[in-house]
């Protein structure tokens, strides 16, 4: 029954019935570890015999992986690094020769007959569709020769070749939607569920050019000015204290049911919780150990992928509608995430520390703390609030020169960040110039001592040089199209990469702090890429325009000019409008920041800003800000009727 429901349309009449079949009789035959319900059939096919050789990973079969890793662990280690990657043409890069691929193809089939001998070619080709993660062959069909040629349908599958029917845009049905943000609500992901319903989810353009712009273009970073054990493998000391079995389980538990799963097929909740809470000791130690320790250490072993692919990924292009372009998200390894998250836990406070301390007027507030976006909006206003009330000066010197906040952003700033300079934080050397003068020179040479470093997080330090310092490979399926492509991205850090936000935060803090040390009257709050420069209105201004400078040739950083504001609550209580603004500040913001004097009016909000989804400004704004709320939950509203489940309906209502 299961060979005859993956030969069926996926979500047909046909389908349903007999996966609700399919079910029934699996409850009656075996109770099922889930409850008293029966086994899906995708939960059987990821089980089934045939995928022992495709599908290494999959539920059910981890367990006894990791108990013959225990006995004959070198030998799993290396096997556990290739294999998986065979059928997807991974093992190769992509200008390897063609007869090495295609012999490494014909070992793969005969091994596969070798396990089956009794399946027809038409079995092994359906083996090949299973195990590269589609369980719907309708994703996949066959040509007229590939269903009796396995080799073919193989290389097919290699090249990433679409479907004929995927060239057309294709709309995701309202009833799958609803039936998606069900099972999410069911896995306890609440805010998922509420953007499967009503979020613009993936682009529906052809965003190749986007994403090519995004993640190209820049050149790999250097280390050959850093220090001989800048980037060493951690001791074993070190690597049993920060990766510890109980630590990859407290991380695969903050893992939520029902994630994205990696190129491989792989959920970290799904596929190694069971083994993590209930598997021998000694095969919790050969998963950690053999499978998590290689990419902590960042040191695979012999005969595995390259690079390039172990720290690749599933690229997604997310909409960002109503605004322009695409949110690209990168889905990497499942094992890589889950070490990364593991050893994170016992460097937070470090981090934290290092990010809130190590200058008194820089704070960044992503650096680990909960709730980081909370605590910089009310010290903001907190600071803000203060000095307004205790100012002194006369009411002509109030508005001419306010205590002001300016708020700045990023375009696309994970992703077009240079590589270099999180990579020099961690090091404390400098590989190439930094800091410059508006003449051009640079304060810092190459080969200098930086200052405002940290070794925080220098247990991961050869992970992340082994990640970083290579290009990695993201395939990316287009919606619009159907095409398949693969980027070698250079440039950026991964969003989807648990310590992204880290390595971005080590960039920008050595330029914040350098930039504030100029000017000794500005306060900066920051969360991630979001900064707030708070201080009297020149001030503000001439650190915004010495940083904007510092942030575009260091960090390779554009300004987001449409997402950065500047307001004064002194001129919002004296009711100045636009045209009421005192010459006089107009005349500083020319003299101290001549590019942001061009476009005053655009940047000034005299009601008030909205800083990291919180209002700040005038009752009358505030007001304002909170009906755009409550009339965006009322157009929701209606998609949550698209709910049968009245408990899932109710648990939406409420979030």
């Amino acid at each position: 029954m299961l060979r005859v429901i993956l030969r069926t349309k996926w979500g047909s009449e046909e389908h349903n019935r007999l996966k609700r079949l399919f079910e029934h009789m699996s409850a009656m035959l075996k109770p099922h570890t889930g409850g008293d319900r029966g086994l899906h059939p995708s939960e059987a096919a990821l089980s089934d015999a045939c995928l022992r050789r495709c599908a290494l990973f999959k539920k059910g079969k981890f367990q006894d992986l990791m108990n013959r890793a225990v006995t004959d662990g070198e030998k799993f280690h290396k096997r556990f690094y290739k294999l998986p990657y065979a059928i997807r043409g991974q093992g190769t890069t992509g200008d390897a020769p063609q007869r090495a691929a295609e012999q490494s193809n014909a070992d793969f089939l005969a091994q596969l007959r070798e396990e089956n001998p009794a399946a027809t070619s038409e079995d092994l080709t359906m083996m090949i569709i299973e195990g590269a993660g589609h369980t719907d062959p309708a994703a996949w069909p066959t040509g007229p020769d590939e269903a009796q040629d396995p080799a073919a349908f193989l290389r097919r599958i290699q090249a990433g070749s679409p479907p004929p029917s995927a060239a057309q845009p294709r709309e995701v049905p309202k009833e799958a939607k609803a039936q998606r943000a069900v099972q999410e609500l069911q896995n306890g992901q609440l805010a998922k569920g509420f953007r499967t319903l009503t979020g613009p989810g993936p682009a529906n353009n052809d965003g190749r050019a986007q994403l090519l712009g995004l993640n190209t273009g820049a050149p790999l970073p250097t280390t050959e000015a850093h220090p001989a054990n800048a980037w060493a493998a951690p001791s074993d000391e070190d690597t049993d204290r920060y990766l510890t079995v109980e630590k990859l389980l407290q991380a695969a538990r903050r893992s939520k049911r029902g994630g994205a799963a990696d190129s491989l097929g792989i959920r970290i909740s799904e596929d190694f919780l069971d083994l993590l809470l209930h598997g021998s000791t000694d095969a919790k130690e050969a998963f950690r150990r053999y499978i998590c320790k290689p990419y902590y250490t960042g040191a695979q072993p012999q005969g595995s992928p390259p690079p390039e692919i172990l720290h690749g990924g599933t690229l997604l292009a997310l909409s960002k509608s109503p605004k322009p372009g695409v949110r690209p998200i990168v889905i990497g390894s499942a094992i890589r995430r889950l070490t990364v998250r593991a050893a994170l836990d016992g460097l937070t406070p470090a981090l934290d520390a290092y990010f809130t301390k190590s200058h008194e007027r820089v704070i960044q507030l992503a650096g680990g703390a909960p709730d980081g976006a909370t605590r910089a909006f009310k010290l903001m206003e907190q600071v803000l609030e203060q000095n307004v009330q205790d100012d002194p000066r006369p009411p002509d010197e109030k508005l001419a020169n306010p205590w002001s906040v300016l708020c700045c952003d990023r375009t696309n700033a994970f992703n077009r960040v240079a590589r270099s300079p999180a990579l020099d934080n961690l090091a404390g050397v400098a590989s190439r110039d930094y800091d410059f003068r508006p003449d051009g020179t640079a304060r810092i040479r190459k080969g200098t001592e930086l200052l405002y470093c940290t070794k925080a997080l220098q247990p991961l330090a050869a992970h992340i040089h082994a990640v970083y310092t290579q290009p990695a490979r993201l395939r990316h399926r287009c919606k619009a199209s159907g095409t398949v492509i693969d980027i070698l991205a250079t440039t950026g850090v991964q969003q989807g990469d648990p310590a992204a936000m880290l390595l971005w935060n080590l960039a920008l803090h050595p330029v914040l702090c350098r930039v504030m040390d100029r000017h000794p009257k500005v306060l900066a709050i920051c969360f991630a890429d979001n900064v707030l420069l708070l201080g009297l209105a020149q001030d503000v201004l001439a650190a915004q325009h010495d940083l904007e400078g510092q942030l575009c040739r260091d960090l390779s950083a554009t300004p987001n000019h449409k997402e950065s504001y500047f307001h004064a609550p002194a001129w919002t209580a004296a009711g100045l409008t636009t045209d009421t603004i005192p010459a006089a500040f107009r005349d500083t913001a020319a003299r101290v920041a001549p590019d942001l004097a061009t476009r005053l009016n655009e940047i000034i909000r005299l009601e008030g800003i909205t800083v990291l989804g919180y209002p700040l400004g005038s009752e009358n704004y505030c007001r304002g800000v909170l009906k755009k709320l409550h009339e965006k939950i009322c157009k929701d509203l209606p998609t949550l009727e698209q709910l049968d489940d009245g408990l899932a309906y109710l648990h939406l209502l409420r979030f």
